[in-house]
């Protein structure tokens, strides 16, 4: 039996990472009912954290933490999608970031993670 094609307005992900598949595209297409859940800095179930930035049209994001550390992002979907597990918990608290974020044009810039403060 052949294996039917994805349709053309599903994206197909270069990797879904750690992000739950039921989660994936909802996400990616601005439908997630509660993408506070997903996006910005989250434990893990192992102790550590997972980042998340979406922003499409960026070619790189990384995160710049107050107390002078670095922690770059891996792109998980061309659609910009970016993501981070680290094994020891990062801070969530909106004051100890930003995200920064480059574009393929050599521009570049930083901003407070709206995922980082907690819904209204």
């Amino acid at each position: 039996m052949k294996k039917k094609a994805a349709p053309a307005s599903v994206p197909t992900p270069v990797s879904v990472g750690l992000l739950p598949p039921d989660d994936f595209h909802p996400l990616l297409e601005c439908r997630h009912a509660d993408p506070h859940w997903i996006l910005g800095i989250r434990k893990d179930a192992r102790g550590g954290s997972v980042a998340r930035v979406f922003h499409p049209g960026a070619s790189t994001v990384w995160l710049d933490f107050t107390e002078g550390a670095t922690l770059p992002l891996t792109k998980m979907h061309a659609d910009g999608l970016f993501e981070v597990e680290s094994p020891a918990p990062l801070s969530s608290d909106p004051a100890s970031y930003t995200v920064g974020v480059g574009f393929p044009d050599g521009s570049s810039l930083s901003y407070r993670d709206a995922y980082a403060f907690a819904p209204l």
